[in-house]
């Protein structure tokens, strides 16, 4: 056993009382040059990802438009689309929402509405869409996926579970996530 005068002294959370250094900035070969050297299909299979990214990465996306008469296809393809159409039952959830918000003209889309979107023409394969649904809406969503050219991988549920909402009210609160990968 060794003396712990002559041990190595690397007691970094002692450090981190001390001088208030967190001791993850003293981990080896952080850098992204060195940091696989030891694992090599690791490494090789960070810089086919990298250069994945380098070639198909564009920043984040928001437009604000009339999506039944704007071209989506001059946009291009997509890895990864997120629809939160308006779906009818969220009208009739939220009622007091329609007043504050009718200066927009906002109405529900109809399924016909919804299902001619260009999603399949978009997207490109592989490519995941992920679309929200109510409860009402669940199968029609995953009608949707058929008509895009999609295959349904899961439900994701999410239930609003705030304590000062009575529980019937919060039952009518419930939202589907259903996720979907394109085929190849």
């Amino acid at each position: 056993m060794m003396e712990a005068s002559s041990a190595v002294k690397n007691d970094y959370n002692q450090y981190f009382v001390e001088t208030g250094e967190r001791p993850q900035n003293f981990i080896r070969d952080i850098t992204a040059e060195t940091k696989y050297n030891g694992y090599p299909k690791v490494k090789k299979l960070i810089e086919k990802k990298d250069e994945l990214i380098r070639k198909r990465n564009h920043p984040p996306m928001f437009l604000k438009t009339d999506l039944k008469t704007f071209d989506l296809t001059t946009l291009g393809k997509f890895d990864v689309v997120l629809i939160d159409p308006p779906w009818e039952e969220y009208l009739t959830r939220v009622h007091s929402l329609v007043t504050e918000i009718e200066h927009e003209k906002l109405r529900p889309w109809s399924f016909d509405e919804i299902s001619n979107l260009p999603i399949g023409e978009i997207t490109d394969s592989p490519a995941f869409i992920f679309l929200w649904v109510g409860s009402e809406s669940l199968d029609l969503g995953r009608a949707l996926f058929r008509k895009w050219g999609f295959k349904r991988c899961e439900d994701i549920v999410w239930v609003l579970s705030l304590i000062h909402i009575s529980e019937p009210t919060r039952l009518l609160s419930i939202s589907y996530a259903v996720f979907c990968l394109k085929k190849k």
